[in-house]
């Protein structure tokens, strides 16, 4: 789905959701977040939670981007249709559990002897090795 889709209907793009991403230019790092498109009118169309901010129904970049003091600023929309809305929330769900869950074993490690850690160690590079968790058994 893109924006040249609504060429001849606009106000249909009320309610869609794009993936806004910001940054600058020269880094990797991008924050990226889902949005609402709230209003459109012939200039453009604003997002829900950045009502101050007007974006091209053509391109979905910002508009207002051009100067010197923007040269290196990220900023634009990209048009995401339901089912690719579901996938990247399931993937980010999935990447903050992830995260969560690396934290709470790195938390629990701390208090361990070394003994406990290699065993860790060991098990860990079976399970890489075989990726499979129903062939590894765990003593406890």
């Amino acid at each position: 789905m893109e924006f040249k889709d609504f060429e001849n209907c606009h106000h249909d793009l009320i309610g869609k959701t794009v993936q806004y991403t910001s940054g600058l230019s020269y880094s990797n790092s991008r924050r990226k977040s889902l949005l609402t498109i709230e209003s459109v009118n012939k200039a453009g169309f604003r997002l829900s939670t950045m009502p101050d901010k007007l974006f091209s129904l053509t391109t979905g970049k910002e508009k207002g981007l051009s100067g010197k003091m923007d040269a290196y600023l990220v900023s634009y929309c990209t048009l995401l249709s339901e089912d690719e809305v579901t996938a990247l929330r399931d993937s980010w769900m999935q990447t903050n559990n992830i995260k969560a869950v690396r934290a709470e074993i790195i938390s629990l490690i701390h208090d361990l002897d070394l003994k406990s850690l290699r065993e860790i160690e060991t098990f860990i590079h079976t399970f890489k090795k075989t990726n499979n968790h129903e062939d590894i058994t765990i003593n406890t």
